[in-house]
């Protein structure tokens, strides 16, 4: 039997957080009245209609300490010691409001906010792009947040199809490129981070993400961190972070029923129908939550499935998710969150010709593919004073899939083991800090990949603090060490990052840099395998890639209802894995490419015009990707790339109309010589209160417009469909 050397990574990492717990936890000394515990207690308004406000955000800055609203639009923070503190409200849709108070020994203090509206919807809170929550005004580095009512009102089946609008942001087919960090890979690699609630979640041998693994109708809102996140997260997250925040748990029970169903439209061309049926498809969602005392408990069950717009595309999809929190006392928070999935669909890998482009050989009518994943973690979260918190984490993420095709049958078999320690402390004098270790260990058991063992830990840490009235900077580095079992040897990696806001007012800017790394994924280095003429074959030899990245942008808001935003970027990479075709033998394999650099301008600007009856979102990317070995273009990446959004909202109405346009890819990689045209996609959405309940429908492509992103395979065609939301 081979010597398990994975069984090093996890104490180490272990170890690590206990050291760091032991250097950085000194007890906070609390007043004379410190056993007493005073408190600020108090309730959240809407100011125009005098309604209380659930889930507004309520934090005493330069400490820990915080609470969001209950129903009732209350909250009470507990153990905070004597001194004068400034009480920050914030809420998506509301101006935030501040307030200083004093709080004497032995008092408490019941404080009232009245909030105004804002016209513009910006989430106010951000995890992912400091390890700990921000205003996303105060953030170091770009981000974006997609709230629910976002991914509400795009009536989407996955959260992947609502990514597609957020600015810098772009998918082909269903993987996730943030300002051309990615172009096209079939399910091996992503330089994007998934999390579940800060919570790592990438398939342990393809190390993609599976957009699945949540069920939309829990995502609370959706976290886009841009550029080089390995400071904090290490490998994977080289080009970027999503983090999708599961729904919080209500006041007073709730039951969520969401039914859909739709049909695909004929093809434009007459020639391209494959079929005289009803192509449908259509699925339910339901949910559960409720508080139980300190217990917060919630369940999920859903179905999606679909006959397809092109021939062996049919689905089906089944996930579940339980999620459950309890506050074991004042201090401290059990969370348990898990998560399962099954899809089941027909494979296609290209069409027949281009004129009969929904239709592929008749010898992969049967070929089908069997996904299952179960992933989630266990947290404590512990809060050590008024200005120390200690988040402990273990998550895991399981896998296995097996291809049926034609010509070859493969399999695979993964099981991720990871565990995290982070502590965030509030040192005084405007200075924070965080430090924190964590590790995984990955196991593969694969037909296509072989058995496998890889692992990685890490320890990091990250200052920030002002400088002044309007200047914050922030600075830290992560340490990286890796390994795989065919080696035997272990890798390291330093991954610094330093950056400088500046906010006065409405307007705010800022400049930073990053360094980040990636190692390759165990698909990347393995695979072997001869599918649908498709040979791939091992690089054990591939190298990990690394980037430096740079940017400088500046958000302003104006009173008229504009908020606008626009950032230049560069990313240079070193070793950037991408695949290619061995000219030698004409299989295709993952290489390092040399020197790549990815530079351009991101820009957005959101507007609400004639008394909030209308809102306009436009987003646009400019993107120049070079291959500086070659001489030649990065492929499946589009130069310009244009989104907008017109809303129009009435008391119990929505219209909406989303448009994107990405210029024709300047180079792919298996068919060069193919046609190749630019994406232009119409949708036409709508909805209407009825009871109750929300009736919606949508008209996907609704010029049924035909492009590829992919050699030889179409986009969808247009489609029709119908969503029934109600709460009861």
């Amino acid at each position: 039997m081979r010597q398990r050397t994975a069984n090093r990574v996890l104490p180490p990492v272990i170890a690590a957080g206990a050291v760091l717990a032991a250097l950085l936890w000194v007890p906070q000394p609390l007043s004379a009245a410190g056993a007493a515990e005073p408190r600020v207690s108090g309730i959240v308004r809407d100011a125009a209609t005098g309604d209380a406000l659930a889930l507004a955000n309520v934090v005493i800055e330069q400490t820990v300490l915080g609470d969001a609203t209950d129903e009732s639009g209350r909250f009470v923070i507990l153990k905070v010691p004597d001194g004068t503190y400034v009480v920050t409200v914030s809420m998506m849709g509301y101006r935030t409001q501040r307030e200083t108070i004093v709080l004497e020994a032995g008092a408490s203090l019941q404080l009232e906010f009245d909030l105004e509206r804002t016209v513009l919807e910006v989430s106010p809170v951000v995890v992912s792009a400091s390890r700990r929550a921000r205003s996303i005004t105060d953030v170091p580095v770009s981000s974006n947040v997609v709230p629910r009512t976002e991914i509400a009102k795009r009536d989407v089946i996955a959260p992947d199809e609502v990514l597609k609008f957020v600015p810098g942001v772009t998918m082909t087919r269903s993987q996730a490129s943030i300002r051309g960090s990615t172009g096209f890979v079939r399910g091996a690699g992503s330089r994007i981070l998934l999390l579940v609630d800060g919570a790592p979640a990438l398939a342990g041998d393809t190390g993609d993400i599976k957009w699945d693994i949540v069920p939309t109708e829990q995502i609370e809102r959706i976290e886009v961190v841009k550029g080089a996140s390995s400071s904090l997260y290490g490998s994977s997250a080289l080009g970027g972070v999503i983090n999708i925040i599961t729904s919080p748990f209500p006041e007073t029970p709730r039951t969520r029923l969401r039914l859909s169903a739709g049909f695909y439209d004929d093809p434009y061309w007459p020639a391209w129908k494959w079929t005289s049926d009803w192509m449908s498809f259509g699925g339910f969602d339901l949910s559960h939550s409720r508080r139980v005392g300190p217990v917060g408990i919630l369940g999920a069950v859903g179905r999606k499935v679909s006959d397809g717009y092109r021939e062996n595309s049919d689905y089906a999809r089944t996930n579940a998710m339980a999620k459950v929190t309890a506050e074991v006392n004042a201090s401290n928070r059990l969370t348990c969150l898990a998560s399962w999935a099954l899809d089941e669909y027909g494979h296609t890998v290209e069409w027949i010709s281009q004129s009969r482009a929904l239709e592929v050989d008749p010898e992969t009518h049967d070929d089908r593919v069997r996904s299952e994943k179960l992933a989630g973690y266990l947290r404590l979260h512990s809060v050590l004073g008024a200005r120390t918190v200690i988040l402990s984490t273990l998550n895991w993420y399981a896998n296995n899939w097996r291809n049926d095709f034609h010509d070859a049958t493969d399999r695979s078999d993964a099981l991720k083991l990871g565990g995290s320690v982070q502590i965030d402390r509030v040192l005084g004098g405007g200075w924070e800090a965080i430090l924190g270790a964590e590790g995984w260990r990955t196991d593969v058991a694969s037909t296509m990949f072989g058995d496998r063992e890889v692992g990685e830990g890490g320890i990091l840490g990250e200052v920030e603090t002002r400088l002044g009235e309007h200047v914050t900077a922030a600075g830290g580095a992560r340490y990286d060490a890796y390994y795989r079992d065919d080696e035997r040897t272990w890798h390291s990696e330093v991954s610094p990052r330093a950056s400088l806001r500046i906010g006065a007012g409405r307007i705010s800017a800022v400049v930073a840099a990053a360094e980040g790394f990636r190692a390759p994924t165990v698909a990347e280095l393995y695979t072997s395998t001869d599918v649908g003429g498709y040979r791939v074959k091992p690089n054990p030899l591939l190298r990990p890639e690394s980037a430096v990245t740079y940017e400088a942008g500046v958000t302003g808001e104006a009173l008229c209802g504009l908020m606008a935003s626009a950032g230049l970027f560069r990313s240079d990479y070193r070793d950037l894995i991408e695949p290619d075709i061995d000219p030698s033998d004409g299989y295709l394999h993952f290489v390092n490419i040399r020197d790549a650099v990815i530079t351009g301008l991101d820009a957005w600007l959101s507007a609400v015009l004639l008394r909030e009856w209308i809102t306009l979102d436009l987003a646009y990317m400019y993107l120049s990707a070079e291959d500086r070995e070659l001489d030649e273009p990065l492929p499946y990446r589009s130069r310009h790339n244009l989104k907008a959004a017109i809303d129009i909202r009435g008391p119990a109405y929505l219209i909406g109309i989303d448009y994107i346009y990405r210029s024709r890819v300047e180079e792919v990689k298996v068919y060069p010589d193919d046609e190749r045209v630019a994406i232009k996609v119409l949708d036409l959405r709508g909805g209407v209160a009825v009871g109750r309940a929300w009736l919606s429908i949508k008209v996907a492509n609704l010029l049924n417009y035909n492009a590829t992103q992919v050699e030889r395979n179409l986009e969808p065609i247009r489609s029709i469909s119908f969503t029934l939301t109600t709460d009861f």
